[in-house]
């Protein structure tokens, strides 16, 4: 399917996170934001809970009931960079790239960190989700060693790039980014006004 508009939100205010935790830089983050926007991009989620769920095995039944689901979303996006390609003819040796995201999705309540376990929840996600990679698992840079840092909102990332600004001031960029969302993303806004 076509990468939808909430999976692209997500997706940019991870790499917004990972500029500002200096995993990314901004040239990379740009061609990112770019290749996933284009029409040719697509989304394939898969669904990890019941595996995570098994894995933690030392978690009672309401801990786990508190998480609602974990999937894992692949956007495959075309590349035409000529990296890899020994014949320099212009284009990605493998053609496209996926990108990874794990979303996680739990009660408002739900805070691994409360829970006593011989498993860190963190770990557990991402070896996990990293398996259900397409390419090989172990080759994978992973984004994250300040994962436990990340918690906040668009809104934050954007005080901590800018400075403390007013809170308006910041509402107005975020809906400013949302409306060039929606122009990107006419159709999805479309079905939502019909329905």
């Amino acid at each position: 399917m076509k990468v939808e508009r909430e999976t692209y939100i997500e997706v940019v205010h991870s790499l917004v996170m990972a500029i500002l935790e200096r995993e990314l830089d901004l040239p990379q983050v740009a061609m990112l934001v770019h290749h996933i926007a284009q029409p040719e991009a697509t989304e394939t989620r898969i669904d990890i809970t019941s595996e995570i769920r098994a894995a933690l095995d030392d978690w009672s039944q309401e801990a786990k009931g508190r998480l609602i689901g974990i999937e894992v979303v692949h956007i495959t996006f075309p590349c035409h960079n000529a990296h890899g390609n020994p014949d320099g003819d212009g284009l990605c040796e493998k053609g496209s790239h996926v990108l990874q995201m794990t979303r996680v999705i739990g009660q408002t309540s739900f805070d691994p960190d409360t829970i006593t376990s011989r498993h860190n929840f963190a770990d557990v996600v991402v070896r996990i989700s990293t398996a259900h990679h397409p390419e090989s698992p172990d080759a994978l840079r992973l984004a994250g060693s300040g994962r436990g840092k990340r918690a906040g909102t668009l809104a934050a990332s954007f005080r901590r790039i800018f400075g403390e600004q007013a809170t308006e001031e910041i509402d107005r960029k975020v809906e400013d980014f949302r409306k060039e969302l929606d122009d990107l993303f006419p159709s999805v806004r479309g079905d939502k006004d019909d329905g």
